[in-house]
């Protein structure tokens, strides 16, 4: 596993990731691996802990059951009650586990979900006409 950090990512670095897509040839079968914000909540409701401050620390820790999650949790966005019966034999079976390139890209899409969450400008809201005052 490469460059996991335990920063925030930039905001602009977040806007140009983009989903993975497994294009199954023979029988035309398409998932995209993708998180949205009710996805990621849908996995911290299961005990899903990775998140952008603590994404190495939590995949050190763990990192069979963290990646497998990260795989299964990628596909809830498109397609949702996916079981991780069928996503562990993509991984396993179909895929033969997960490259470096894919996990740092399923780390990256799930840090994206936080986007909203996290403001990239401290000194501005979104709306102009609130002001915060700390």
């Amino acid at each position: 596993m490469s460059d996991v950090n335990n920063t925030v990512m930039n905001p602009e670095e977040i806007s140009e990731i983009k989903p993975i897509t497994l294009r199954f040839k023979d029988t035309d079968q398409v998932y995209t691996l993708e998180f949205n914000r009710a996805t990621v909540v849908f996995a911290e409701q299961r005990g899903f802990a990775l998140n952008p401050m603590n994404g190495h620390d939590v995949i050190m820790d763990k990192p069979m059951s963290v990646l497998e999650d990260l795989f299964y949790y990628s596909f809830q966005m498109h397609h949702r009650g996916m079981s991780k019966v069928l996503t562990d034999k993509i991984l396993y079976e179909d895929l033969g586990g997960l490259s470096s390139a894919m996990i740092e890209r399923l780390i990256s899409l799930h840090a994206k979900a936080y986007g909203s969450l996290i403001s990239g400008d401290e000194d501005k809201p979104k709306n102009p006409n609130i002001a915060v005052e700390l």
